[in-house]
Order: C-alpha cells, then structure tokens, then sequence
C-alpha cells in the first residue's frame, strides 16, 4: 500500500537532519586585498572634548546599557584612514557608510579621517566594550597572546590564529554574558588575563583581530 493512501498516525516518520552551526568563511585572500586598499587603520585617544560629546550622543543607548552591566567610560577611540586613498574606491565606500551610519568623524592630521568610537571598560571581569555601527564587541586579552573577542552581530569570518572569537546575534546582555563565561572556562585551564586596559593596550587587540594573516 502506498505511504500516501495510509493515515496520518500510521504513516512512518521521516528522519530530520540535524541542524549545522553556521560555517565559517575563511576569506584571508579578501581581507589582504581590503587592507591594501584602505591601508593602515590607526588609533588615536580622541583629545577633542566636542567630538567625545558627540561619540557619547551618538552610542548612549549602547553606553548606557553597557554601565548597567558593570561597565565604565574609558576613552573614546579615534580609527584612521588616509583620504588620499579614496580614489580606490573602497576607502571611500567605506567613509560615505559610517558618515550615513551618523559616525562622528574628523579631519585628522591633515591628510586623514578619523572616525570615533566609544570604549568601555570592566574592571571585574577585565574587558573592552566597544560599541559600533554593527554592533557591540568584547575583547580579552591573555598574558600568552591569545585574545578573546565576542560579539552581539554575526561575523562568520574565520578568526587567525591566536584568537578565539564568538559572533552571533543576541542581546548586549547576552554577549556579555557568553564572554564571561568562555573567559572563565580559559581561566580554568591556566590561561592568565592581560589586566592592562589603557589606549594603547586596546589599539593594539583591535589591531590583532582586523590584521590580515
């Protein structure tokens, strides 16, 4: 007898594959090819006190939900491109974005634009905020090199190596929370954290992640 012509009750069920975890997208040929084009991304501790009013305008629903978790002002972080590379296109793109995105930005050192950023931090639990037209990430350091970054946005590129790196899309809350405890989970099995949290310490993990490998 035909599957079909049987009752709903007595016909068999079919097997259901199991979901997959969304795969990873190794594009390292892609991202050298982006960091030649746009070139060095700088950092700078933005100095100007409007621009910092504007940054903190800008990202106060993020700055204040990240102050509910524990979370405190540190810095506003300054990322730098060189105008002159706006006739290859992608610096350009990439400037008109954050400009309709409402990035505060400035003219910097003559030849660059700066783009700002707000940074927090948690003491307890040591950890960058930094909140963005994506989203919010954390980043970790560790004592031997490894950094741990986790963010409330998909991002499904391949992490290089040294670096562990959770995306997906959730609450601020939510994201902080998966840090936390994947931060505890290194911790216990001998993975020292980096305690340092100045300007400098940051540029450099924010370096770290976007390098090309």
């Amino acid at each position: 007898m035909a599957q079909d012509s049987l009752p709903p009750e007595e016909r068999p069920v079919q097997p259901v594959a199991p979901a997959q975890a969304p795969r990873e997208i190794d594009a390292r040929g892609l991202l050298r090819l982006i960091h030649w084009m746009v070139g060095e991304v700088g950092h700078v501790d933005v100095p100007d006190k409007e621009l910092r009013e504007r940054i903190r305008r800008r990202f106060q629903a993020e700055i204040g939900e990240l102050t509910r978790l524990g979370f405190t002002w540190a810095f506003a972080d300054g990322e730098t491109i060189s105008w002159l590379r706006f006739p290859l296109i992608l610096p350009a793109i990439t400037a008109f974005s954050l400009w309709r995105e409402g990035i505060p930005a400035a003219l910097h050192s003559g030849t660059r634009m700066l783009f700002g950023y707000p940074v927090l931090v948690s003491e307890s639990e040591p950890a960058f905020a930094n909140p963005s037209e994506d989203g919010v990430k954390f980043y970790t350091a560790f004592e031997d090199g490894t950094l741990l970054v986790s963010k409330n946005y998909d991002f499904p590129f391949t992490a290089a190596p040294g670096i562990v790196r959770q995306a997906r899309k959730a609450t601020i809350a939510d994201a902080w929370k998966a840090h936390q405890e994947r931060l505890r989970a290194m911790e216990a099995i001998g993975k020292a954290v980096d305690r340092r949290m100045g300007h400098r310490d940051y540029a450099r993990l924010s370096k770290q992640e976007t390098a090309a490998w």
